[in-house]
């Protein structure tokens, strides 16, 4: 494979580990904010996907209605095929509902788009970067990243103002600044060094002294800022440090929104230049997660279930209980990423679910 598509397809898949891991010591202690693993992976794990989403939805060619099209196939029919099948899993196997009609069903649907995050809001999410992306190509075709900083812009006016966050307005408005970067720095990565598209290294080594000298000096900065900034970050909000600052509200928020902005991005930058070494020196683990992030959509939609279930299994009384948090942690994180890849390899035998359920 293509180096770009090798660490492309490798970042994917350390960050899909992340995810599984995330859900894994999420769902195994109530104190879930404190623990140091689940405050590092929450800090990237989702603005790298977007980062990656952005950097490959640059091809140097114009965003075209057709290729929006077949984003609705590759990831709002998989949206909606899952919160259905969230549905019939809800009804007949946690008997949340006493009986659900067509109006319910349809009730359901409704609200799973209106709150993405109670389904796999990525996807939908994701989607609507995409939709931006047309829409500012459609604004100005010369200066999109332009039409992007404005629909930036006006998102977070419309959550912070009016609090319009419905429909995944809220999440888009934070997450499209990652999906933006990825795409601004692949077009500047090709502009720069007059690279083919098809075959560029995904920001490894530099074609030019110049390039090489400000890769160097990002990725040197964002090792030494991302881990100290890690130790103080807050799931939840701004750390005290900056809010106990003597400053007015106005100069308190902006710092509030550079530090919340600054970790996943330097973390970013972090994570990918140590997936580089590990494709440089370890071609077992590359190949590996390689695999994984080629199969990202079925593990994030079904190891939710497989969660769920083990995280009721060693809490039940009825088996051997396991009091020590780290290893339940482990042991729910490979059942959920095992199971999640086997219930893959299995249906996939079945051509025609591959569409509604992997989107490809």
């Amino acid at each position: 494979m293509q180096s770009r598509s090798v660490v492309i397809d490798v970042t994917k898949g350390y960050a899909i580990l992340l995810v599984v891991l995330g859900h894994a010591v999420q769902y195994n202690t109530p104190q879930f904010a404190h623990v140091f693993l689940f405050k590092y992976i929450y800090s990237i794990h989702m603005p790298l996907f977007m980062y990656v989403s952005g950097w490959v939805s640059y091809n140097g060619k114009p965003y075209t209605i057709h290729k929006l099209y077949n984003r609705v196939a590759q990831l709002i029919i998989p949206f909606l095929v899952w919160a259905f099948i969230k549905l019939l899993v809800d009804v007949f196997i946690y008997q949340k509902y006493a009986s659900i009609g067509l109006q319910g069903f349809a009730q359901y649907i409704y609200n799973t788009c209106k709150y993405p995050d109670s389904g796999l809001w990525f996807l939908w999410v994701l989607f609507l970067c995409n939709v931006v992306l047309y829409l500012s190509q459609l604004i100005t075709r010369q200066y999109v990243l332009l039409g992007l900083l404005f629909f930036l812009f006006l998102l977070n006016a419309l959550a912070s103002i009016f609090h319009v966050t419905l429909f995944g307005l809220g999440l888009l408005s934070w997450y499209l600044v990652f999906f933006g970067l990825g795409f601004a720095l692949r077009k500047w990565y090709v502009s720069f060094s007059h690279s083919s598209v098809q075959v560029d290294s995904y920001i490894s080594q530099a074609h030019s002294p110049r390039r090489k000298k400000i890769l160097k000096v990002i990725k040197i900065l964002a090792a030494v800022l991302y881990l100290p900034l890690l130790l103080l970050w807050n799931w939840k909000g701004a750390p005290a440090f900056i809010t106990n600052l003597p400053f007015p509200h106005l100069v308190i928020s902006v710092l509030a929104l550079g530090y919340k902005l600054l970790v996943p991005i330097t973390g970013i930058f972090f994570t990918i230049y140590t997936l580089q070494l590990v494709v440089a020196c370890n071609k077992k683990i590359a190949i590996a997660l390689a695999y994984l992030g080629s199969i990202t959509l079925p593990i994030y939609a079904i190891h939710y279930y497989f969660i769920h279930l083990s995280v009721k299994f060693f809490a039940a009384p009825s088996v051997v209980t396991v009091n020590n948090f780290g290893l339940k942690v482990f042991l729910t994180f490979i059942i959920a990423l095992f199971g999640a890849v086997v219930v893959y390899l299995i249906v996939n035998c079945i051509k025609f679910l591959r569409v509604p359920l992997w989107g490809k």
